[in-house]
């Protein structure tokens, strides 16, 4: 147990240790993947949902330099509980889409950003759902590679937090 945590430190202390470069947050070609939690579930959730979301950026160098579009995929789990005249049912459903979004750096180090999502969700007691959703987000990178993110209103909740891997 004790090794597992030591090679746990170190592996994290490698996603903060080492200068940030001058490189903007989200040029063409990059790819960031945001693993994350998901608060808020608008079916009555009982627990933070589990969020996997991946940007591609496809087109840079707009408004000054400072704005990109990106592109991706979100996959998304939570949970619920639904409560009906003679049943109490409990379920798990996930989230799914494709992400389109645009990105404008106003500092170094921060990527802030807003965008849809087109897609749909389903569950064991839920049938296919169609949803578009919107949201903005920032992430603020620590390293070259990890960031911290936030989001607001996508997925599986309408608050999600989490961990960013830039590559």
């Amino acid at each position: 147990m004790k090794k597992s945590i030591s090679i746990f430190t170190t592996l994290l202390m490698f996603c903060f240790v080492g200068g940030i470069s001058a490189q903007e947050t989200f040029d063409k070609g990059t790819n960031v993947i945001n693993l994350g939690l998901a608060f808020g579930h608008n079916l009555g959730g009982f627990v933070p949902g589990l969020g996997v979301e991946y940007d591609h950026c496809i087109v840079d160098g707009m408004i000054n330099g400072n704005a990109s579009i990106g592109v991706g995929g979100y996959i998304g789990i939570g949970g619920y509980r639904r409560v009906l005249v003679g049943e109490d049912k409990v379920s798990a459903y996930m989230s799914y889409g494709a992400r389109g979004s645009f990105h404008y750096q106003f500092f170094d180090d921060i990527d802030t950003y807003a965008g849809v999502i087109i897609g749909g969700r389903s569950g064991s007691y839920l049938p296919f759902d169609p949803f578009p959703s919107g949201f903005v987000g920032i992430r603020y990178y620590t390293s070259d590679s990890f960031a911290w993110f936030a989001e607001l209103g996508s997925g599986v909740g309408y608050f999600n937090v989490g961990a960013s891997f830039r590559f």
